[in-house]
């Protein structure tokens, strides 16, 4: 993990659902896989290219929509119903926001100006970010005195090129804010 860095609020659009808990490792990545292919075939992706985000989003007030409100008040009632944040999540994947007309079934989000922790994937395999978000959340949240979490909601970052300009790795990021005890 690099060290937290304050960064300035991110505007994404993207296409939604809701997923649960308990199946997410399953049924995600072919969610992502699906997005990136049908986007690539349709011009989507800004060139240069420098990556897509995956938002998970549970009961926060934080993430707002593009009229500037909580995007949770974009769920009719119905549809919060399915939403039990014991059980379930939101999810968005998509890029950065660039003022663009929003196709139909996509949606602006924002995430809040926040300190992020930012975790680097060894390598770009899905078993390899979906065990860096386990160690995250079963082990480095756990050993850390210094840093809390400071929303819930994070973000996946996939194919954000590297350094060198040669090839491309995966992140997560977790809001984080100085622990109470330090």
């Amino acid at each position: 993990m690099r060290s937290p860095r304050k960064s300035p609020k991110m505007r994404l659009i993207g296409k939604a659902d809701i997923f649960s808990n308990d199946t997410c490792f399953q049924v995600v990545p072919g969610y992502v896989e699906g997005f990136w292919r049908e986007q690539s075939r349709k011009g989507f992706f800004p060139e240069p290219f420098r990556g897509f985000y995956g938002v998970s989003v549970g009961e926060s007030y934080d993430v707002l929509n593009a009229s500037g409100e909580p995007w949770l008040n974009d769920y009719s009632e119905s549809d919060a119903q399915k939403i039990s944040f014991a059980e379930t999540f939101l999810f968005l994947v998509g890029i950065d926001y660039d003022g663009r007309e929003v196709p139909e079934g996509m949606n602006v989000i924002e995430l809040p100006e926040t300190l992020w922790a930012k975790f680097r994937c060894v390598d770009d395999s899905v078993k390899a970010l979906q065990d860096l978000r386990l160690y995250i959340f079963r082990e480095w949240l756990m050993d850390t005195d210094e840093y809390e979490p400071a929303g819930e909601f994070n973000v996946e970052c996939y194919e954000v090129p590297n350094e060198d300009g040669k090839g491309t790795h995966n992140e997560i990021w977790l809001p984080v804010r100085r622990s109470k005890n330090t």
